[in-house]
């Protein structure tokens, strides 16, 4: 007998809905919709749509990666490295990783729980030091001298700290008689001293005893950390460079802007400030090298060279060299410029205006004298 169909009024039964002929139906509904819809579908607008969200997410997720990143240092410096038993252990770690500042307080509070912690007390003052704070690295270095005043390394941070607080003099008696001792705990530390004396050499003008004390200490490059690797490269590259050596001392100073210290921007931001600029001037310097092979003449490969070491702000090697070319050469008229732009950038105002209108004076439609 056939099955009564249901009226109108009835109502349907849920379980309809699941039931294998009801679905199929569903089914194949819904695979038409994509179909029908495509017909009256607006892709100009949905192409704006998509660009406007794009547009709209993009601020968003530099937002999100830059407060991942903030979060991810603050975690860093709250909770340390993991694994580190200590204080101390965790101011090693971090000094070692370039975190000068989590290596600070770490290193402080290992002393305020072992204050005769020799070493964690020379460790703090290497710390302070790579941040620049010369008055409290001195208060330091007085306390472990009294504890043993011959000890080499002791020493040679106190001829680093001499130099960063204006005392050349000084810090050259310091490193000079270190070098001096043949003892096997001093000829460990040899390449810092020689790096360290060769720069201060360098910035006294003494370039030949500047060149051999860097070409010393990157004989044992290994034993340098990253930035003392970097400025001995800088500096040993703009030493063979002064000979007109060009192509020698192109390596050294790529491998000066190669170097990278350790650490994030955000802990250690002297070291890592330093270390931009002495990448910024060896670009520089570089940048102008082949300028200067080009030429065919030694007084005006001197003057190009002068001005790759004018504009990387490396004044006394730049007026080293325009003083050679003007011996050779009294009418170049551009070197007498460069010169009283060194003069001007180095505060000898008087001496710059009467180079500048000397050179004027000389030759008045020159246009780099008229600038």
């Amino acid at each position: 007998m056939p099955e009564t169909p249901p009226s109108h009024n009835q109502k349907p039964d849920w379980r309809d809905r699941f039931r294998l002929p009801t679905l199929r139906k569903r089914l194949a509904t819904a695979s038409l919709m994509p179909l029908r819809a495509g017909l009256n579908f607006n892709w100009s607008a949905t192409q704006t749509w998509l660009q406007t969200r794009r547009n709209r997410l993009k601020p968003a997720l530099v937002v999100a990666l830059v407060v991942a990143l903030i979060g991810l240092e603050i975690w860093h410096l709250w909770w340390g490295w993991p694994g580190a038993s200590g204080p101390w252990e965790r101011g090693r770690q971090n000094y070692a990783s370039g975190h000068y500042t989590a290596a600070l307080a770490d290193l402080r509070q290992e002393l305020q729980d072992h204050p005769t912690n020799s070493a964690a007390k020379l460790l703090l003052t290497q710390n302070l030091v790579a941040l620049r704070q010369w008055p409290a690295a001195t208060a330091y270095l007085t306390e472990l001298l009294d504890a043993n005043p011959n000890d080499p390394l002791t020493l040679y941070w106190v001829g680093r700290v001499q130099a960063g607080a204006g005392q050349a003099e000084a810090a050259l008696t310091t490193w000079t008689v270190l070098l001096s001792r043949p003892d096997p705990a001093t000829r460990a530390i040899w390449p810092h001293i020689q790096v360290a004396l060769g720069e201060l050499r360098y910035r006294q003008g003494q370039y030949a005893q500047a060149a051999d004390l860097l070409y010393q200490a990157l004989q044992r490059v290994a034993d340098l950390e990253a930035a003392e690797q970097q400025r001995a490269f800088y500096l040993y590259g703009l030493l063979l460079a002064r000979d007109l050596r060009i192509e020698d001392a192109q390596g050294p100073l790529q491998r000066a802007i190669n170097l990278d210290i350790p650490g994030s921007q955000w802990d250690n931001v002297p070291l890592r400030a330093n270390w931009q600029h002495t990448v910024e001037e060896a670009r520089l310097v570089l940048t102008n090298l082949s300028a200067v092979g080009n030429e065919r003449l030694v007084p005006a490969k001197r003057a190009r060279l002068a001005y790759a070491y004018l504009v990387a702000e490396e004044y006394g090697a730049a007026e080293e060299q325009l003083l050679q070319v003007l011996r050779a050469a009294p009418t170049y008229a551009e070197a007498r410029a460069y010169l009283g732009l060194v003069y001007w950038r180095t505060g000898r105002t008087e001496r710059a205006f009467s180079t500048l209108n000397a050179a004027l004076a000389a030759t008045p439609a020159n246009p780099l004298v008229r600038q």
